[in-house]
């Protein structure tokens, strides 16, 4: 893929993901019906969740930060002002909401994947999904400090552990937000004038930089 083709196929899947997101996402129907107001908390799981997928560690994204990549979302698909995301972002990082996940998320995993045909056991299969995903979140939670409750409040090792927990969940929801969340960053990320370099694209003929 070059790397026009690499920035159009980012921007497309950041809109499907967006699509998603904002028709409820994680909550289903929920999510509309009683959207959460944005809060200072919600953007800060935003910002960490930032920080843990891209790779600021790396020397070529020295010119990125976290802040001026969360700005840039926000500006691309006002993410802080959408309540629908909001919802999201807060179940994605109170921690404890993974071993004993809301009904809304329940019920949204049995609409979107749904039980195996033939199988009439449905919300048991559900709670098989629950079960497995908590079996793993209590191995990995053992070793946190429980004064730290949420994802934002986790050292980056331990967010990027638990964003991979997301990412291999047993439940389809949870694995399609993660999928989402990372679509959309990777799509701010490399939006960005100062990301270019990475991807070795030399921008477009007609030069306009980012705001």
């Amino acid at each position: 893929m070059d790397r026009r083709a690499f920035l159009e196929a980012s921007s497309l899947a950041a809109a499907t993901s967006l699509h998603w997101l904002r028709s409820g996402g994680l909550l289903g129907q929920l999510a509309q019906a009683a959207p959460t107001e944005p809060t200072a908390a919600s953007n800060g799981a935003f910002i960490a969740l930032v920080k843990a997928i891209l790779p600021f560690d790396d020397p070529r994204f020295a010119a990125l930060s976290p802040a001026a990549v969360s700005t840039r979302a926000n500006a691309l698909f006002g993410i802080a002002q959408d309540a629908a995301i909001s919802g999201n972002l807060a179940v994605f990082d109170e921690l404890a909401l993974f071993a004993s996940p809301p009904g809304a998320l329940t019920s949204a995993e049995l609409v979107l994947y749904p039980a195996p045909t033939g199988d009439r056991s449905q919300p048991a299969t559900v709670e098989a999904r629950i079960a497995a995903d908590a079996k793993s979140y209590q191995v990995l939670s053992a070793r946190w400090n429980p004064a730290q409750p949420t994802f934002s409040s986790l050292p980056l090792q331990e967010q990027r552990a638990y964003v991979m927990l997301w990412a291999r969940s047993d439940l389809g929801v949870r694995r399609r937000f993660y999928r989402a969340m990372k679509s959309l960053i990777m799509a701010t990320a490399y939006s960005m004038d100062e990301a270019w370099s990475v991807i070795g694209y030399a921008g477009p003929l007609l030069h306009f930089r980012s705001p």
